[in-house]
């Protein structure tokens, strides 16, 4: 809950996983390179991944275009809890051997081509998705959101052109290896096809050959033609040629971008012009639904730290109080204890008692620190439910909790983390084990099944 929450892109690139920084001053730096046929065939790669990249990380897998798919269906309601169970049952009855496809899809209002409102699911089709996604969810680094370049690319178009959303669009992206065109139509992504440059100078004919042969599949899906050709070029190239060779214009839009979207490395040209837009979260994606679900959660678990943190504070207003004038009680008596022990040695055993008694209330535990170590020590997978101070002795401090864990192996992996968090930041538990934690179904009437378990458990403070 209090862990980093580091912004990482896993990008698949010619056949290799390779995780990149999101944010700080080593954005975009390659973190780590895997072949991703080792990692789908559950290879010996679990060691090379560093642990600063394995946990609950906000991070986002963007695989190739195909393997997405996309279907659009009439439909006139806006209502999510109408469009996701009608866009579940049409997907698996037409996917049935795609089993796990429930999990992932996402959708966008449009227009169909018969007129009138509809929906467009896109969804993963190519079973190295779910294969990949399995296997990054064995390794611990599991994604938040899974996307791709052309879902990127319709979020940057729609933000940076006016007419994006009611033409017919193709962008041409161009690198040193190959050229990707992306067809939209209405704001919504269509297909996408990639062209390996030749290593002939005239490769603007090669490509101009691929678009059209795309536009009569473009207008057989719309039954529309192409109204916006937009180019993004890394590499030197004449627009005017290309422009003539389609017979449309062909606008230059490296000038609509602002530096912070260019991304500059030679082999991951690809990524430039959307890269510092996959840190935003505002464009298509699909989210596994069990991990869907706990985004849902955010806001909440948010507000409950917000509250405590609020009480903590006043806990900490009124220790504070509470020490001054301990402290001032303490000065007073000890004085005086000091007095009376200079007076030819007699001795009043009450006020010796009420000393002991004013040392033995400075001497114990602050609440406030006390909370504040155990909340640090809550990995992420657990939510608060209620603390509970012990302050006469022995001191003590109690913490109930759910626990988000769909498996034994999860509930396992967050309870050692808590258990080397707390032996971490108490001195005073450096013999406390998993052992100490009482683990429960959660029976209550607000049973929520992506946190099933009750933890309980208490700590010494002296």
């Amino acid at each position: 809950m209090f862990g980093l929450k580091n912004h990482l892109v896993i990008f698949v690139h010619n056949n290799e996983l390779i995780w990149l920084a999101g944010r700080g001053e080593e954005q975009g730096r390659s973190l780590l390179r895997l072949p991703l046929e080792e990692v789908l065939n559950d290879g010996n790669v679990s060691e090379r991944i560093p642990k600063f990249i394995k946990g609950k990380y906000r991070s986002l897998c963007i695989v190739p275009d195909h393997w997405f798919g996309n279907k659009s269906y009439p439909f006139q309601s806006r209502k999510a809890n109408l469009i996701e169970p009608f866009l579940e049952h049409k997907l698996t009855s037409t996917y049935p051997e795609i089993t796990e496809l429930r999990h992932l899809f996402s959708y966008r209002h449009t227009s169909i081509t018969s007129g009138g409102e509809g929906v467009t699911a896109y969804f993963l089709q190519d079973h190295k998705g779910y294969e990949l996604f399995n296997a990054l969810k064995r390794l611990n680094v599991s994604p938040r959101q899974i996307t791709t370049l052309a879902f990127l690319w319709m979020e940057k178009l729609s933000q940076i052109t006016s007419d994006f959303s009611r033409d017919g669009t193709l962008l041409i992206h161009i690198n040193k290896e190959e050229c990707s065109l992306y067809f939209y139509f209405n704001g919504n992504y269509l297909f996408s096809r990639n062209v390996i440059l030749p290593e002939t100078t005239d490769w603007m004919e090669g490509i101009a050959f691929e678009i059209n042969q795309s536009l009569y599949m473009f207008s057989q899906k719309t039954k529309s033609e192409l109204n916006r050709f937009y180019m993004l070029s890394d590499v030197s190239s004449n627009l005017n040629s290309l422009s003539r060779t389609l017979g449309h214009d062909v606008i230059d839009i490296g000038p609509l971008l602002t530096p912070s979207d260019t991304f500059e490395d030679d082999e991951l040209s690809s990524l430039n012009g959307v890269f510092d837009l996959s840190l935003k979260g505002t464009f298509l994606n699909v989210s596994h639904r069990q991990i869907r679900r706990g985004l849902e959660w955010e806001p909440v678990q948010w507000t409950g730290i917000f509250i405590g943190m609020l009480l903590l504070l006043l806990l900490v207003g009124e220790n504070l109080i509470l020490g001054r004038m301990f402290r001032a009680e303490a000065d007073i008596t000890q004085g005086l204890y000091q007095k009376m022990h200079s007076l030819d040695g007699i001795t009043l055993s009450d006020d010796e008692s009420a000393v002991d008694r004013v040392l033995q209330t400075i001497e114990q535990p602050r609440a406030y620190d006390a909370v504040y170590r155990l909340l640090v020590s809550l990995p992420d997978g657990v939510r608060l439910k209620k603390i509970d101070l012990a302050l006469e002795t022995p001191s003590e401090v109690s913490l109930t909790a759910f626990v988000s864990a769909m498996d034994t192996d999860l509930l396992k992996d967050i309870l050692t983390q808590l258990t080397n968090q707390i032996r971490h930041h108490f001195k005073s538990a450096q013999g406390f084990s998993v052992n100490d934690i009482d683990v429960r179904k959660d029976s209550s009437n607000n049973m929520n099944p992506t946190a099933p378990y009750l933890i309980s458990l208490k700590i010494g403070l002296v």
